[in-house]
C-alpha cells in the first residue's frame, strides 16, 4: 500500500500546526498566523506579529515541518503578511504595505524581492479557476453575508458552486493533484473545520478542526 506523504498546515488557535496524513499525528510548531505549506511539504510560511501600537509589526517567516527550524526572509519592511507558495514552490506571494497595499513576490531563500499588483489561482490544466466569493446567504449569529467556494470553467464560461449551502467557506487551497481544501463553519459558535473535495469527485470530506489549510508532499 502506497504511503500517503501529504502534510496539512493549519491554524490551531495561536499555533502553526502540521497534520501528517501518514501517521495521523498533529504537531504544534510555533506561535503565529497565516500558515501555508510548500508543495513538497518541507516548509511552512507564516506570519509573526510583535508589539502593539506604534511599534506593531508583522512579518513572514519560514518554519521547517520536521525540525521546526525558523528562517527569516529579511524583508526590509515591518508590515507584510499572508504569504502563499507558487505551485512549483519557487516563489512566495504576500501582502505588503508600501505607500499602499500591494502584492510582494520573493524566493524562499530571501532573494529577488519584487512588488507586483495582483495574482490568480488556476487548476493545473489552466482550464478552471477556483475562488471564494460572498453570497447573499446568512449564517445565524454572523453579521455579514456568507462566503462560498466556486469554480469558473474557461471552456464553458460557466460557474458552479463547490461548497454546500449553509456552510461559510473560506481559506481556499488547491494542491498539485487539484484536490480542493478550505475551512468553514455552519455555526459561528463552533470551531472551524477543514474540508477536502475536488472537481472530479465533489464528495465533501471533513478532515480536521482548524482554519487556513495548505497541503504539500
Amino acid at each position: 500500500m502506497k504511503t500517503d506523504n501529504r502534510k496539512l498546515a493549519f491554524q490551531n488557535n495561536e499555533f502553526i500546526s502540521c497534520y501528517d496524513f501518514s501517521t495521523g499525528e498533529t504537531k504544534n510548531l510555533t506561535e503565529g498566523f497565516d500558515p501555508c505549506i510548500s508543495p513538497d511539504g518541507e516548509w511552512i510560511v507564516f506570519t509573526q506579529s510583535s508589539n502593539v501600537g506604534d511599534n506593531f509589526s508583522r512579518t513572514i517567516k519560514l518554519i521547517n515541518t520536521e525540525n521546526s527550524t525558523i528562517k527569516d526572509l529579511e524583508i526590509i519592511n515591518n508590515n507584510h503578511y499572508g504569504a502563499i507558495w507558487s505551485p512549483t514552490g519557487e516563489h512566495l506571494a504576500f501582502s505588503i504595505m508600501t505607500n499602499d497595499w500591494q502584492i510582494g513576490l520573493i524566493k524562499p531563500n530571501g532573494t529577488e524581492l519584487k512588488i507586483i499588483s495582483t495574482r490568480f489561482c488556476f487548476t493545473t490544466d489552466n482550464k478552471n479557476m477556483v475562488f471564494d466569493g460572498g453570497i447573499d446567504e446568512f449564517i445565524e449569529g454572523l453579521n455579514e453575508p456568507s462566503c462560498a467556494i466556486f469554480c469558473y470553467d474557461f471552456n464553458t464560461k460557466s460557474t458552479k458552486r463547490i461548497s454546500k449551502k449553509g456552510l461559510y467557506a473560506m481559506d481556499l487551497w488547491i494542491d498539485n493533484q487539484d484536490r480542493i481544501y478550505f475551512s468553514g463553519f455552519e455555526n459561528i459558535n463552533e470551531p472551524g473545520k477543514i474540508y477536502q473535495t475536488s472537481l472530479t469527485d465533489t464528495t465533501l470530506i471533513e478532515l480536521i478542526e482548524g482554519t487556513r489549510p495548505s497541503v504539500g508532499g
